[in-house]
């Protein structure tokens, strides 16, 4: 709901105009006044993580998990599925969609599931106010992205604006701005 409230305000729009829901891969847009309805999107690069978690064996879905976070919630049993670039990690988040490690809980001693629903939180956030509008404004000027855009979000620009952030910033996990708030939003 925050997110739709910033697009609308910097796009010169009443606050509640457009509020958009996303539920991993798809997203609800209920929009009011001259276009009112509601509009299903489906976010592309949700769409592809998801696929591709669905599809390997070695990741089981946590139904109770993904209802409690609103997100498709992935676990490894007995192992840890992503390594970082500071070594292994016991969750991440990517595209709205949480993949946690079998041993996250027991090694940490606090709830990996909560700092990684932030992470689903900050991707919908930044895809809404500033992915979305790129894309669409790029949609308007490529031969038929205009229908593309209007059913399905391409979300190519945000996670790209994010990978060069974060390589910009040279910053160890400590001292990088979105792990501080997830860990902060998870009570730690």
């Amino acid at each position: 709901m925050g997110a739709s409230v910033v697009r609308n305000a910097g796009e010169g729009r009443p606050v509640f105009s457009r509020v958009t829901f996303p539920l991993g891969p798809v997203g609800f847009q209920v929009r009011r006044g001259e276009d009112a309805g509601v509009r299903l999107r489906f976010d592309a690069n949700a769409t592809v993580w998801l696929l591709s978690a669905l599809a390997d064996n070695r990741l089981k879905l946590d139904a109770g998990a993904s209802l409690s976070a609103g997100a498709p919630v992935f676990r490894a049993p007995g192992r840890r599925p992503v390594s970082g670039g500071d070594g292994v990690l016991l969750g991440a988040a990517r595209a709205g969609m949480i993949v946690l490690a079998g041993d996250a809980a027991r090694v940490t001693g606090h709830d990996v599931l909560a700092h990684e629903r932030v992470h689903v939180l900050q991707y919908d956030f930044g895809q809404e106010v500033w992915g979305d509008p790129l894309e669409t404004w790029l949609g308007r000027r490529l031969p038929g992205g205009r229908t593309v855009v209007h059913w399905v979000r391409p979300s190519i620009l945000y996670p790209e604006l994010e990978l060069s952030f974060q390589r910009m910033l040279h910053l160890s996990w400590e001292e990088r701005p979105w792990e501080i708030e997830a860990e902060y939003l998870a009570g730690r």
